[in-house]
């Protein structure tokens, strides 16, 4: 911003002071000679020659300022979106380490048994099932939100592990997938293609 303002400061007097060679060379007297009249006559010319240049200078400083003010703008506003997105994502991720520390028995967590640390007792077969089933809802916002986030700000850093830890948490589920019901296979495949970004998206408009 400052060395834009210099050159403009810069431009505004090389115009004065070339406007003001042009005159006096073109009117061939020594500076001794220079009579009231001929600063008047310059006055007028300058007027008409120099004023339209820094009129025009002066509203295009104003227009590169205001586009400069606008760019910033724009800056701020994408970095809210960006933190709402990540803070967004976070969240649901904690919402997931904690439907993770759920028990399906006294001692077996639903963690263990997609961490393979435990194989799935039998005696908690039906509350698996219906924390499973909570928990690929929860993880499918959860690819929904990386899809938003690839989409609205960019593909690339935090995109990318958001994305890789969503497809390990993917991984984990989908030996599981005949608890789900009919719409389980599908259902894990939407998922997949949120966070691989391998859905086909109809054009907007």
């Amino acid at each position: 911003m400052k060395w834009i303002a210099l050159i403009f400061v810069l431009v505004a007097l090389v115009i004065i002071a070339g406007t003001g060679w042009i005159y006096f060379n073109a009117l061939g007297k020594p500076f001794a000679a220079i009579t009231i009249d001929d600063w008047t006559s310059f006055g007028t010319y300058f007027g008409g020659t120099a004023g339209p240049l820094l009129a025009f200078l002066t509203v295009a400083g104003l227009v590169l300022t205001l586009l400069m003010q606008n760019h910033q703008l724009e800056q701020v506003a994408q970095g809210d979106l960006k933190d709402k997105h990540v803070r967004m994502l976070i969240e649901i991720g904690r919402d997931l380490e904690a439907m993770e520390a759920q028990h399906l028995t006294s001692d077996v967590t639903l963690g263990d048994v997609l961490n393979g640390a435990s194989s799935l007792p039998s005696s908690g077969e039906q509350v698996f099932r219906t924390t499973l089933q909570s928990y690929v809802k929860v993880l499918g916002y959860f690819a929904q939100g990386v899809e938003l986030y690839r989409d609205n700000i960019s593909p690339y850093f935090d995109c990318r592990a958001f994305e890789q830890r969503g497809l390990r948490l993917l991984a984990r589920v989908e030996p599981y997938v005949h608890y789900l019901g009919q719409m389980g296979g599908p259902g894990l495949a939407i998922m997949r293609g949120h966070l691989e970004n391998t859905l086909v998206k109809r054009p907007s408009g």
